[in-house]
């Protein structure tokens, strides 16, 4: 009979996610920045991010929602780019009005109550002219590996070299096992049904996205000998 042996991070891994939002008013003969920081990334919007990370699916974001001082609303679609490790999505609007909250959200999701985040604006646009929404998120916990850049491939629906759910596990010595995702409110348990056998001294865990190292778990002394597997846990929670 194998001895199984289950490695668990203790301390949960933290995702931080933030957000703010640039407004640029273009009217003739004038430009006007205004800038609205904020950390209203809801909690629909954490949970889509983890299904996405996960492979279960999931909603990244292709439009923005724009509310006006006299609760009339318009949709508009965006342009993602990522930065690193931050998501910027760029919407341009020509109607006139007073805007004063913004919503990225996903445009075959009807649910007035699913966007990913909300921000409070108070963006006048009175005469001929535009006005230029940049909203970023940035991802921070996940230094010195890719799960940053990542999470804002991912969100954005980038389809680069860092737009790949978290689907393997690997360690120190160099193996890798396929690995599995579940959700738990706005946390993303990922763990290995398959169990690493092979001998040796294990120090450290890895999730990986495709070939990227998203996070490491460690740091750990295990001997592994005949007749032994090893099985991973990991939960990452966004905040």
């Amino acid at each position: 009979m194998k001895k199984k042996v289950e490695v668990q991070k203790q301390d949960n891994q933290k995702i931080l996610v933030d957000d703010w939002l640039e407004a640029i008013i273009y009217e003739p003969k004038s430009k006007l920045n205004k800038i609205f920081r904020s950390n209203s990334v809801s909690e629909w919007g954490k949970i889509e991010l983890a299904k996405l990370l996960g492979g279960l699916g999931g909603s990244p974001i292709d439009c923005m929602r724009l509310r006006f001082s006299d609760n009339t609303w318009t949709t508009i679609p965006v342009n993602n780019e990522r930065l690193d490790n931050t998501l910027a999505i760029t919407g341009i609007s020509t109607l006139q009005g007073t805007y004063n909250l913004v919503l990225c959200a996903n445009s075959s999701d009807s649910d007035s109550e699913h966007y990913h985040n909300s921000i409070n604006t108070s963006v006048p646009l009175d005469g001929v002219g535009t006005v230029t929404f940049v909203v970023r998120f940035v991802f921070s916990g996940l230094e010195p590996w890719f799960g940053g850049l990542v999470c804002a491939s991912r969100l954005g629906g980038i389809g680069d070299t860092y737009d790949n759910p978290v689907d393997n596990l690997s360690t120190n010595l160099g193996y890798t096992v396929p690995c599995q995702s579940s959700l738990d409110g706005n946390s993303l348990i990922v763990y290995n049904e398959v169990p690493l056998t092979q001998g040796g001294t294990y120090t450290t865990f890895y999730t990986k996205s495709g070939y990227l190292n998203f996070s490491a778990i460690g740091t750990f002394r295990i001997i592994m000998f005949d007749n032994c597997e090893v099985y991973c846990r990991h939960t990452m929670i966004f905040e």
